[in-house]
């Protein structure tokens, strides 16, 4: 499954048309207190990360090595606005939007390090290669 990610925090979730945008992208928006715009080109500029991956399709296990920017840093980037409550930062849920309809939420807590620590990358590359279609990224 391929995605043009968008990341927000119990938020909005605004995809630009690619039309009428000619440099498509996503944004991190919501419980931030620096909400960003980024491309593609801008996420090539902040690339480092590599994470091996496998995971299921129409029944077939697809592996692959991705490279691109981790998710919890943008979030960091963005600066996450935390209520007084005990916990508060866990209690956050990362809504990510596709271009095809698909959405997915992920937890604060499975990508915090002191916590579940899962690796999430927006991903630029796929063995070497650019994402799949051209100029997009995956989550």
């Amino acid at each position: 499954m391929k995605w043009s990610v968008l990341a927000i925090l119990s938020g909005l979730l605004t995809w630009p048309a690619l039309a009428a945008d000619p440099a498509p992208g996503f944004s991190v928006e919501g419980q931030v207190s620096h909400p960003l715009h980024l491309t593609v080109a801008d996420l090539k500029q902040t690339s480092g990360v590599q994470i091996d991956a496998s995971f299921e399709v129409k029944g077939q296990t697809e592996k692959g090595s991705y490279v691109g920017v981790s998710l919890l840093d943008l979030l960091n980037k963005a600066g996450i606005i935390d209520g007084e409550a005990k916990g508060s930062h866990l209690r956050h849920v990362i809504e990510v939007g596709g271009r095809d309809g698909y959405t997915i939420a992920i937890a604060m807590g499975e990508i915090e390090p002191n916590m579940e620590g899962k690796p999430v990358l927006i991903a630029q590359l796929r063995d070497g290669q650019p994402v799949e279609p051209a100029g997009t990224v995956r989550l």
